[in-house]
């Protein structure tokens, strides 16, 4: 397993990119007001926390759209629960990360150049508990395909939510009764 990817196109695909690369202002301007408008909308469902973008920042790039989901404002239903039911409602949400970059194999094993200053640093004793949580239970996140869509469709994602937030007590007796 490795954190990322080979991502170099041939020639062909770089010439086809290049084309597309005109659409690029107005997707990058659909992205920013449709993840603007659902992370307001989402903020309005207990529970779910958009991540903030600091006032300092001039230019997004809604590359991903993240939120934070607290499982005790859905009465204990877990993180897992909430996006395979936001799957079935339709909405591709998924957890993101599944561990810390620091747990990553790449840096975990060290596997990269040992002449690289991170050699002398032991990864694994690294504590970022924050980072666990989210991986663990509480990260969401959409690709920025997603943001591409209408306003209705982000209405769509709000909907599907606040639907799942309202019948939570459904999912908690499913689990129970999984159990």
């Amino acid at each position: 397993y490795r954190v990322g990817g080979n991502y170099r196109m041939p020639a062909m695909c770089a010439a086809l990119l290049r084309v597309q690369l005109a659409r690029y202002p107005e997707a990058h301007a659909k992205r920013t007001e449709n993840g603007t408008y659902l992370a307001q909308r989402l903020s309005e469902i207990p529970g779910l926390e958009p991540t903030v973008v600091s006032p300092k920042v001039t230019r997004h790039a809604w590359h991903l759209f993240i939120w934070r989901y607290d499982a005790k404002a859905f009465d204990g239903v877990s993180r897992d629960a909430f996006l395979e039911a936001m799957r079935k409602e339709g909405v591709p949400a998924y957890q993101g990360y599944s561990i810390p970059l620091t747990e990553q194999p790449v840096f975990a094993e060290k596997r990269f150049d040992l002449s690289h200053p991170a050699r002398n640093v032991d990864f694994t004793e690294i504590a970022v508990p924050v980072a666990k949580r989210a991986c663990e239970s509480e990260a969401c996140w959409l690709t920025q395909n997603v943001l591409l869509g209408s306003k209705a469709d982000m209405d769509d994602i709000v909907t599907a939510a606040r639907k799942i937030y309202e019948n939570r007590h459904e999912l908690v007796k499913r689990s129970e009764t999984a159990s």
